[in-house]
């Protein structure tokens, strides 16, 4: 069995920089330039829009690695999402053998 997916770069903003500043209250943060996520690809077929649920898995990621060194906890909402981030579609396929994992 085949499994298609596509990747999605995101790139964190001033905003997103200065949030985590804010909430620490450190005036060093060492942001991580870009993550790259890989979905799988909906039936309809290639996308440039992130659903809900795959925008809430990536800011719960993106935000962990911050929450975790400060053990500080970070109260955010999805509606953030398009404030905290810069998305860049790389638009790849992924044919993955699931079978052979």
């Amino acid at each position: 069995m085949l499994m298609n997916q596509q990747s999605v770069s995101i790139h964190p903003t001033t905003y997103f920089l200065n949030f985590i500043k804010q909430k620490t209250g450190s005036a060093e943060i060492h942001l991580h330039a870009s993550n790259v996520y890989l979905f799988q690809i909906p039936p309809e077929g290639e996308t440039q829009k992130l659903s809900s649920d795959q925008m809430k898995f990536i800011l719960k990621e993106e935000f962990s690695l911050y929450e975790e060194p400060f053990e500080t906890p970070f109260e955010y909402t999805a509606d953030d999402f398009h404030s905290f981030f810069r998305i860049e579609w790389h638009g790849v396929n992924y044919h993955i053998d699931i079978d052979k994992l």
